[in-house]
């Protein structure tokens, strides 16, 4: 008699066989495509130790490495916070939700963390000024002193 088991972690998103071969690949048969058709190809399959992703085939082969997802190209907040600083919108102070405000006036969502870190980055490399006003900062930018720190 053989000590054969399958266990199931679906919030780690593995399958692990253990067994004679041939419990192995009978059951490896049965769920690669089940697993494919599900999308659950991501998770981690292991056979008697052995770490097994399905190859074009259906046929398992060992896993050489994960699929990383490409950042994603575009303008970032910063770039967009940039572009209201050049149209004139930190004329006047500014509180970080009037900012956000700003950037939803034109089409773009971004959070208050997303703001408040872009305008972090900008103030430490002088693209923008910062003044403390009740505990809390105000942004701003005067074209005529600042032309040549941006």
């Amino acid at each position: 008699m053989s000590n054969a088991k399958v266990l199931i972690n679906t919030q780690a998103g593995t399958i692990e066989l253990e067994g004679e071969d041939s419990f192995v690949r009978t059951y490896l048969d049965k769920l690669i495509p089940i697993i494919e058709r599900a999308r659950f190809g991501a998770g981690t399959i292991i056979a008697n130790g052995e770490v097994i992703a399905p190859d074009a085939e259906g046929m398992p082969k060992a896993r050489t490495r994960r699929r990383v997802a490409p950042t994603p190209m575009g303008e970032s907040c910063r770039d967009r916070v940039k572009r209201l600083r050049d149209e004139g919108f930190f004329a006047e102070r500014r509180g970080i939700s009037d900012i956000v405000h700003g950037l939803e006036a034109r089409g773009h969502a971004h959070n208050v963390n997303q703001v408040g870190a872009a305008l972090t980055t900008m103030f430490e490399r002088h693209e923008i000024q910062r003044t403390p006003v009740e505990g809390k900062f105000k942004y701003h930018w005067d074209h005529r002193s600042q032309s040549a720190a941006a």
